[in-house]
Order: structure tokens, then sequence, then C-alpha cells
């Protein structure tokens, strides 16, 4: 814009950005960061999944592509990725 923005950032680098920070406040371990970082991808831009994981109908991701993402985190990471994302990220802007 006007030489001031050299250009836009995609979805993906976004949700990279926002990662990013939950990263380096909360730093999930080795074997959890791919599994975090794909749940936090996912829990932002699926809807059908934000409602499986806010309304607990966890039998609903045997069917759900990220329902093996879900099973590998521990219960901390489970519940603390939707807690990050409610506080601090609108949802909004990953919106089509």
């Amino acid at each position: 814009m006007y030489g001031l923005i050299p250009y836009f950032k995609t979805k993906d680098e976004l949700l990279d950005d926002e990662f990013e920070k939950f990263d380096s406040r909360y730093l999930p371990s080795e074997e959890m960061f791919s599994f975090a970082k794909n749940y936090f991808k996912s829990y932002i831009t699926d809807k059908e999944f934000r409602e499986i994981i806010e309304n607990k109908n966890f039998a609903l991701l045997n069917t759900n592509p990220n329902g093996e993402v879900f099973r590998n985190l521990t219960p901390e990471m489970r519940n603390l990725i939707p807690q990050y994302i409610k506080e601090n990220i609108s949802l909004n802007q990953f919106t089509v």
C-alpha cells in the first residue's frame, strides 16, 4: 500500500504468526509441536471442528480429519489452545 507494505500476508502466514505468539508463551514440547500447530490452525479455520470441541462431541472426531491431531495432544494442550484462541485471536480475520 503506497510502498509501506511490501505485500499482504496470506491466511497461512497470519496463522503461523499467531501460532508463533502462542508457542513463545506456552512452549509446547518437541513431540507435541506439530500436533499443537495443526490443532491450533484447524480450530481457527474449521468451523465444524471448532464446534465439535466447544460442544464436547468428541465421538464426532472419529469421522473428522482432525480427530487424530486431537487424540495426539495432551489434555492440557487440548484445553489450552482453544482458551488461548478465544482470549487472544479474532476469528473474523480468518473467515472467508
